[in-house]
């Protein structure tokens, strides 16, 4: 991971905001087109979530259909 992009950005897309990039898969969809994020956390670490992600049944996750 360079720069927080992916080894292969041929199956990705780069979403830009405010000076803040973010990587995600093109399969991914997002409810009303919008990216939202959420930081949880517990004592010293801390994630960055998205929250607003849906895969669609017909796509699979990075093609795999084995669970739809």
């Amino acid at each position: 991971m360079k720069s927080g992009a992916p080894e292969s950005t041929d199956s990705y897309q780069v979403l830009k905001s405010d000076g803040m990039s973010v990587w995600v898969p093109e399969y991914l969809g997002f409810d009303e087109d919008t990216v939202s994020i959420d930081l949880q956390g517990f004592l010293w670490m801390v994630n960055l979530v998205v929250t607003s992600a849906y895969v669609e049944e017909t796509s699979g996750c990075g093609g795999c259909t084995g669970c739809h």
